[in-house]
């Protein structure tokens, strides 16, 4: 989860988000990137890189920080400001298939799972 939304979150202060929040990214569990390189490492020969691990399912900023702000319970606002000019508008991972890569839990679950922490 993005920590800077989080944090604005917690306190009740406005999310900054920049440009429209239209942007994507595509976010793993520190978990299952641990899960990818044990596998790697156990892995033959054969099986080489580069290997991207991470997450097929793509999302909004915006919805990230719609997202923190429903699961704290926050009465933050969205802040727009203006699109930094290297900021990308997509990014989003190729998990290598060997991997078995899926999207291993629900966003939501996952974003419970980490608030509490």
């Amino acid at each position: 989860m993005g920590v800077w939304c989080r944090v604005q979150a917690l306190q009740g202060r406005n999310i900054t988000t920049y440009g429209d929040g239209s942007q994507t990214r595509s976010f793993c569990y520190v978990d299952d990137l641990i899960d990818g390189m044990l596998w790697m490492m156990s892995t033959t020969a054969n099986v080489t890189g580069p290997i991207n691990i991470g997450n097929p399912s793509e999302f909004t900023i915006r919805e990230l920080a719609e997202l923190v702000i429903e699961l704290t319970a926050s009465n933050s606002k969205l802040d727009f400001q203006p699109l930094t000019s290297d900021d990308p508008r997509q990014r989003q991972d190729e998990s290598h298939p060997r991997l078995g890569a899926e999207d291993p839990a629900a966003r939501r679950a996952g974003e419970d799972h980490h608030l509490l922490r």
